[in-house]
């Protein structure tokens, strides 16, 4: 993760300690990210750490998901290029499978939009899409 994404995880984990008091142990970043030594990685590995794991987990169920993750991106850098990229991919359909909500933000606004929509049930998710211009989720309509 680079400094632009940690400031946006830190100000979202903020955001949610102070709307959701109630859920304080229930919502948590994973610090996958960063460099590491080749010996903390391996150290890592072993232990169970995967690489691909979004950013960010609510252990709250909502309509028919378990739990809700997102994976959060710097400011117009969602990519589907790359291996990393491919592996969050991986594990995000694995997790969607399994009955999780998997959302990717690339800015606070966003991410709070899905969080309030996911826990009152008004948010479409994969049947919607981010209106950038009004900065909120609309119907896709087939």
């Amino acid at each position: 993760m680079n400094r632009i994404e940690d400031k946006i995880v830190a100000n979202f984990h903020k955001w949610m300690q102070n709307t959701y008091p109630l859920a304080h142990n229930l919502h948590y970043h994973i610090p996958n990210g960063g460099l590491r030594s080749k010996v903390e990685a391996v150290t890592l590995q072993a232990m169970g750490v995967l690489s691909g794991i979004p950013d960010y987990h609510i252990v709250i169920p909502s309509g028919r998901y378990l739990t809700l993750y997102i994976e959060f991106k710097r400011p117009g850098k969602i990519t589907t290029s790359g291996d990393h990229a491919k592996k969050q991919q991986t594990v995000g359909i694995a997790l969607r499978a399994a009955g999780h909500r998997v959302e990717v933000c690339d800015n606070l606004e966003q991410a709070q939009v899905v969080v309030s929509g996911y826990l009152t049930g008004t948010y479409w998710g994969q049947d919607a899409e981010f209106d950038k211009e009004k900065k909120c989720w609309v119907p896709i309509v087939n």
